[in-house]
């Protein structure tokens, strides 16, 4: 990896992490998935992670292209995203991580794998918007590839995560996530200011 693409994974990762890893993913999907059987779990896991996958490929194939077509900027997309983090951050912060809908006991509790496990839980709209500036940041071949296996791999970890999450939630129980999750919200609210400042310095919009 050169030097001027290892700042791509240094930081991108964390922030994919923060923003769509297991931290967060595995309380929510074993509060939906309570009433369903193991092997319901398992596709449920399964479909959530290739339907946030598609988004992420998306995301880093195409977001950067629609953005210019737009005539929007890099600097435009980084208060946007950084303001959507900081609405999500702070909800979740005062919700106190918010109330989840019990699965469907219906034999429809696959419907969940789209919403709301994979959208907005897993790729969230922030998380999209992070990938496009990194990949507007560095367009070239090498660039999207770092930018998209990083991503990819983070599923990877949500898919582990989603697999195991009966047992983990069973043995450690909520309260160290919900320890973990306040301070990723305290940190996703100091990402966020950064975001916003530091696209309103890019646009010139202030002085930096």
């Amino acid at each position: 990896m050169s030097e001027e693409l290892s700042p791509i994974f240094g930081k991108l990762f964390p922030l994919m992490f923060m923003m769509m890893g297991p931290i967060g993913v595995m309380p929510v999907f074993a509060g939906l998935t309570t009433a369903v059987d193991d092997q319901s779990r398992r596709r449920i896991a399964g479909q959530a992670t290739l339907y946030a996958a598609a988004a992420v490929i998306i995301a880093v194939l195409l977001g950067a292209s629609v953005l210019a077509a737009w005539g929007a900027t890099p600097s435009s997309l980084m208060m946007a995203s950084g303001i959507l983090l900081m609405i999500a951050a702070l909800r979740s912060m005062f919700s106190g991580g918010g109330s989840l809908p019990p699965a469907d006991k219906t034999g429809k509790a696959e419907a969940i794998a789209i919403a709301p496990l994979a959208f907005p839980t897993i790729a969230s709209p922030h998380a999209m918007g992070v990938l496009i500036i990194f990949v507007a940041y560095f367009p070239n071949f090498s660039g999207k590839a770092i930018v998209l296996a990083v991503a990819l791999g983070v599923l990877v970890l949500d898919y582990i995560a989603m697999r195991n999450a009966e047992r983990v939630m069973l043995i450690i129980g909520m309260t160290p996530l919900r320890v973990l999750g306040a301070v990723f919200g305290v940190l996703q609210v100091a990402l966020a200011l950064e975001m916003i400042v530091s696209g309103l310095v890019q646009s010139k919009l202030l002085g930096g």
